[in-house]
């Protein structure tokens, strides 16, 4: 028997397994969140979970759930390797080392320089990064320069796309400050109703493409943000894409 029949062999025997299994994955996988989430006194009430894809329009989750989730996940045991896989290096444009023995700051804006490893025009919070990361204003954050360069991510897309997000997050809480500001006016009787307040409905109208636009450049910072890399320091992206011709279709169709 050849491999090619092998592999036949193989897969009629996965094929032919308990079919209820395979039926029955997705309810198993949910209630293992929910067994989770109980271990963590997370109350799952109004909690609905469906493909997991985080693009399903049938899944609930309350903001305090969320908040409690992240909260268990920064505290467990995987959160320093979760937190290292992330692109902060490129997002708020650390580019140097330079943090040894003082606090990293966040960077608001600017440009960095992926060749001189340096960044203009940025506004800097002190030791902000190093609170967001470690919980310690003075810890140390490591920069770009301690990662070979053939290793790097491109700087200038991953900043951009995270300022990007933050743009519009922030201007999409602005509005909600500003509804809340004007409900709480119309409650004691200084002002119009919101749905009469045509300068926020304006506002709103406008914003309307902003959670996409900034769902967009979230997923660029996480998709660009770990190039060169599929899997951390394991398997690189151009190891694991597929040789296989022609998918610009299927990928045109399926987008469209």
């Amino acid at each position: 028997m050849n491999a090619t029949q092998n592999v036949q062999a193989a897969l009629a025997r996965i094929a032919a397994t308990d079919a209820r299994i395979n039926a029955f994955t997705a309810v198993l996988a949910e209630r293992e969140v929910r067994r989770w989430l109980a271990g963590h006194a997370i109350n799952t009430s109004g909690l609905v979970l469906d493909n997991g894809s985080g693009l399903s329009r049938s899944e609930r989750i309350t903001p305090r759930q969320l908040a409690q989730v992240l909260q268990a996940a920064h505290a467990g045991r995987w959160a320093p390797e979760l937190l290292m896989s992330l692109p902060v290096v490129g997002v708020d444009g650390t580019m140097r080392n330079r943090l040894k023995t003082g606090p990293a700051a966040f960077v608001i804006g600017g440009w960095p320089n992926a060749e001189t490893l340096e960044h203009t025009g940025a506004i800097e919070i002190p030791g902000a990064l190093s609170f967001l990361l470690h919980g310690d204003p003075t810890a140390v954050v490591q920069g770009v320069d301690a990662v070979p360069p053939d290793e790097r991510p491109p700087l200038a897309i991953v900043h951009l796309a995270f300022q990007v997000m933050i743009a519009c997050g922030s201007v999409m809480a602005a509005l909600s400050l500003w509804g809340a500001w004007r409900w709480w006016r119309r409650k004691r009787q200084r002002g119009n109703a919101l749905p009469d307040d045509r300068r926020f409905l304006t506002a709103i109208m406008v914003a309307g493409p902003l959670g996409f636009i900034a769902l967009e450049a979230g997923w660029t910072v996480t998709e660009v943000g770990r190039q060169p890399w599929i899997v951390q320091g394991i398997l690189r992206t151009a190891d694991a894409v597929t040789p296989m011709p022609g998918l610009v279709v299927p990928f045109v169709l399926f987008s469209t």
